[in-house]
């Protein structure tokens, strides 16, 4: 047996009628296969995802959700296609509404999180959140992908090649005009 205690799992669902009110909060780790999106833009399924969740009535009676959402994941180089390794750290600072009326009279300093209904899945919120916080293109530097591919670049001895600047590129539709 492991002398470590064991981390409590992170609940699939809150019940949005108890939670907020009893100021409750809930951390832990994810298991991947609660996030089928975010599986879609991994290289490989070595994954750790953890979450650190508040909730609470705000100030103006709004239904907040504070905390901080983290990853560790790799996903493909978008020049190479090899794994890149991506550590994702997100602020969480949302509120629960019900409709769109609601979400337009938020403070700015929240985002609105839609559920209308009592059981909020917390996989979803937390998936959200990791890939809103993902970066639009993922790649290793420039240096890595040319060991990775074992580029070395072109030859310096290599003549440049320069593009002919008395070259037509509608000469030959002219000549097809001209025959007609």
């Amino acid at each position: 047996m492991s002398d470590q205690p064991s981390e409590p799992r992170f609940p699939v669902y809150i019940d949005t009628r108890r939670v907020f009110e009893a100021e409750s909060s809930c951390s832990g780790e994810i298991a991947l296969e609660r996030l089928p999106r975010l599986r879609e833009y991994l290289a490989n399924e070595q994954a750790t995802i953890r979450a650190n969740l508040q909730f609470r009535i705000g100030d103006y009676g709004d239904k907040e959700i504070s905390g901080q959402v983290s990853a560790t994941l790799q996903v493909p180089c978008q020049r190479c296609l090899d794994p890149v390794d991506l550590d994702i750290e997100d602020t969480v600072s949302l509120a629960l509404v019900q409709n769109d009326e609601q979400a337009a009279k938020l403070r700015p300093e929240l985002d609105p999180w839609l559920c209308a209904e009592i059981k909020l899945q917390l996989a979803e919120l937390v998936e959200e959140q990791i890939l809103l916080s993902m970066p639009i293109v993922c790649k290793h530097s420039a240096d890595e992908c040319q060991q990775q591919m074992n580029y070395t670049g072109a030859a310096s001895d290599a003549e440049p090649v320069t593009p002919e600047r008395n070259s037509n590129p509608f000469a030959v539709l002219e000549a097809l005009k001209k025959s007609d």
